[in-house]
């Protein structure tokens, strides 16, 4: 829980933030009581609602411990404009790759048959 109030996290993702600083509550004031399921199930539906969709799970690839990649997955924050940084950071990286695309379409345009300039 204590991830929850980290000033990153609050700052970045308030909308989780406050659904951990919910359960927490929870969990402090289940502590005295004997069951409150009910309070954690709806916690932890407004933890999937804010995170429904911004997550996707993909296939890592072979590794030493998955060589035939059956069972090796990664979670990665998906490109559907939930997280501005992140988008604006692929768009950076697109444009980047871009302009060495180009340079190298130049460099290659430049070169004689005999390999010299």
């Amino acid at each position: 829980y204590e991830w929850g109030m980290r000033d990153d996290v609050t700052t970045f993702s308030p909308e989780i933030s406050n659904v951990v600083k919910e359960m927490n509550l929870m969990a402090d004031a289940s502590d005295a009581t004997t069951d409150d399921s009910e309070g954690v199930i709806s916690s932890l539906r407004n933890l999937y609602q804010t995170l429904k969709g911004a997550v996707e799970i993909v296939r890592a690839g072979p590794n030493l411990s998955d060589l035939k990649n059956q069972y090796s997955y990664q979670f990665r924050l998906a490109a559907d404009g939930q997280f501005d940084d992140l988008d604006q950071l692929r768009q950076k990286e697109q444009q980047q790759l871009q302009k060495v695309e180009k340079e190298g379409s130049r460099n290659s345009e430049k070169e004689t048959p005999n390999g010299n300039r």
